[in-house]
């Protein structure tokens, strides 16, 4: 009865506050779950980054096992987009953005904090394939790196179901290079057309000046004719 009697009292108070002292209420406790979630988040960074150290007796986790190596090591992600589809650059912007958020989201907390130490870099480069795209893929998870490959919905540019792109890492440039270290850069396909403009302009001037000579030839031809013919 006593409880009753509170929730009762308690659900009065709340109706006789006026608005401005509920507002301020409603603001401490938005307040309070911020802070709290904040600590949450620490919590569980701080037992991500306890599981992955060694243990006890000396011996590393055996998901970690490669991550000795040269203090200050570059980290990279790389995204793998398929030259062949021909996809516009705002659709490969998409479809990078896909496979970076996967990324991000499925990386190991300790692994993002030594990529974003070393700039978050971020580098696309080109594959002619699907097949070629699919075999990094494999090559880069044998080797125990995080791989993914991006389906397409197939809204827009490309069919249903089509594998656009492929993010590897991130990973220190040393695991990745052996996978990706023979791949070109993807080419700007802005200045791909533009450069094809060009090569177009430039022989169709050549053509024009090859054009503009042959009449000159044929009006020459044409004036010795008459003039022949005139003697004649």
């Amino acid at each position: 009865m006593q409880v009753d009697a509170e929730k009762r009292a308690t659900a009065l108070t709340a109706e006789l506050l006026p608005p401005i002292v509920k507002d301020a209420c409603s603001e401490v406790i938005r307040e309070e779950l911020v802070a709290g979630m904040k600590s949450i988040r620490q919590i569980v960074r701080e037992e991500l980054d306890r599981t992955s150290q060694p243990s006890e007796d000396g011996e590393a986790d055996s998901s970690d096992t490669d991550s000795e190596g040269p203090a200050g090591e570059d980290w990279k992600l790389i995204i793998c987009v398929r030259h062949d589809l021909n996809m516009s650059v705002g659709k490969v912007a998409a479809q990078v953005g896909h496979a970076v958020h996967h990324a991000v989201t499925h990386s190991r907390w300790r692994d993002l904090k030594e990529w974003e130490g070393s700039g978050s870099k971020k580098i696309t480069l080109k594959v002619d394939s699907e097949e070629q795209l699919c075999k990094l893929e494999e090559d880069a998870k044998s080797e125990g790196l995080l791989a993914e490959s991006i389906q397409d919905a197939g809204h827009t540019e490309v069919a249903p179901g089509t594998t656009t792109v492929l993010a590897i890492g991130p990973a220190k440039e040393r695991q990745l290079e052996p996978i990706t270290g023979h791949l070109k850069a993807l080419p700007d396909r802005a200045q791909q057309l533009e450069r094809h403009n060009k090569k177009l302009l430039e022989r169709a001037e050549r053509l024009q000046k090859e054009l503009d000579n042959e009449k000159r030839k044929h009006k020459t031809t044409v004036k010795q004719l008459w003039a022949h013919r005139q003697v004649l």
